[in-house]
């Protein structure tokens, strides 16, 4: 799986898992949602988390939003969404990752 390439930081906590689509893409594409509670500042983790895809050979989009990541892996036909937003429940980041096949 796509996202199982990113490494986070130690004590990353996988707080939930989904997984949806259609391998032929009828109506959706395959697709993979994680959310994760991680213990960094929130510019520190996008700059980790930039490096990572970079490492897995993603090529990054400029976001439109200071927070939110976009990269696409076009060998792949593969998409990568990310947001990293200050926990409202404590320290640290809430991390939501997802991969779309596109086809």
């Amino acid at each position: 799986m796509a996202l199982d390439e990113i490494e986070l930081p130690h004590g990353a906590e996988l707080t939930e898992q989904r997984t949806g689509g259609n391998m032929l893409c009828f109506d959706v594409c395959p697709s993979a949602d994680r959310r994760y509670v991680v213990d960094a500042e929130q510019q520190e983790f996008i700059e980790h988390l930039r490096g990572e895809l970079r490492a897995a050979g993603y090529d990054l989009e400029d976001a439109t939003e200071p927070d939110a990541l976009t990269t696409e892996l076009q060998d792949r036909r593969l998409y990568i969404t990310g947001r990293v937003e200050p926990r409202e429940d404590g320290p640290g980041v809430d991390v939501r990752l997802r991969a779309v096949s596109a086809g």
